[in-house]
């Protein structure tokens, strides 16, 4: 069965936003669906509405279903955010990845100016024919001529950042062509994701404990000590947010309260979380008022 990314989420389903938790739930099988493998959004309404959306698909070789660590470039969101300096021989060694993996969609990024286009490897490999929309679209487009089978995979060419995007980036693919690349490659699409959303205050929440666990791998102090670590970085970063420390706190039990039995990789990965307790509740603000 596929990991369920959701229920392991460390917020309760009813508190992730709905984009994250489309994000979250594995691609179906529907081979008419078109997969987001690529993206650099920002909310329009971002002044009062703050939520950054980056995302790439590597191509994962399939040698099992081991989790995979966090990727360097997520929160760039493109695979490469330099070029080699000017000089013979300096580029001998450049090799784009995602953390050394392949990608669907090459991207390179400055910090002002980003640019965006399906790899050479896919298109080829799927005997696909890119054409361009210009004007106010700037877009490219990837047909099966031989089908014909039109727009496989589409999105925007480039976008310039100052200060904030002027334009947002989505790339997406047929399900179908998609899966048949990654079966090909004996592979698994597998997508970082770097998002950053400001969610409502819960002004009836008073408390809050973030609660820290591991797997069963390791010695149990070293677990403890892991846990607890894990909860105190949560709360830091919620500190940060703009949370009063005061309704917080932390805690680790290292393995000691799996939710499953550790007897998998994904077992495993499902026990490694950071969860939330509520431990002191108010009453809930008035409709209308502001928290």
């Amino acid at each position: 069965m596929p990991f369920d990314y959701v229920a392991a989420f460390p917020l309760s389903v009813d508190l992730i936003p709905e984009r994250l938790r489309n994000l979250l739930t594995p691609v179906g099988l529907n081979p008419r669906e078109a997969v987001e493998v690529a993206c650099m959004y920002e909310a329009p309404d971002r002044d009062v509405n703050e939520e950054n959306v980056y995302i790439q698909m590597a191509v994962v070789q399939d040698k099992g279903a081991a989790p995979l660590g966090v990727f360097d470039e997520a929160g760039q969101g493109v695979v490469a955010f330099s070029v080699p300096f000017d000089g013979k021989g300096n580029a001998a060694e450049c090799r784009p990845s995602l953390s050394g993996h392949d990608y669907i969609v090459g991207s390179w990024g400055s910090g002002s100016f980003y640019t965006y286009n399906l790899a050479e490897k896919v298109w080829m490999t799927l005997g696909l024919t890119p054409r361009c929309i210009g004007n106010d679209h700037q877009k490219l487009i990837y047909d099966d001529l031989g089908l014909p089978e039109f727009g496989v995979a589409q999105g925007e060419i480039s976008n310039e950042y100052y200060w904030r995007s002027i334009r947002n980036i989505n790339w997406s693919m047929s399900n179908e062509y998609l899966r048949k690349y990654l079966w090909l490659r004996a592979a698994r699409g597998v997508r970082a994701i770097y998002y950053k959303k400001m969610l409502p205050d819960h002004p009836e929440i008073r408390k809050l404990r973030v609660e820290g666990h591991t797997d069963n791998r390791g010695n149990a102090e070293h677990n403890l000590q892991l846990s607890k670590a894990r909860a105190a970085s949560v709360v830091q970063y919620l500190v940060k947010s703009g949370i009063d420390p005061a309704r917080l706190e932390s805690e680790g039990y290292g393995a000691t309260q799996p939710l499953v039995p550790n007897l998998t990789p994904a077992a495993r990965a499902k026990n490694r979380r950071v969860a939330f307790k509520i431990l002191e509740k108010g009453p809930p603000p008035e409709k209308g008022s502001q928290p």
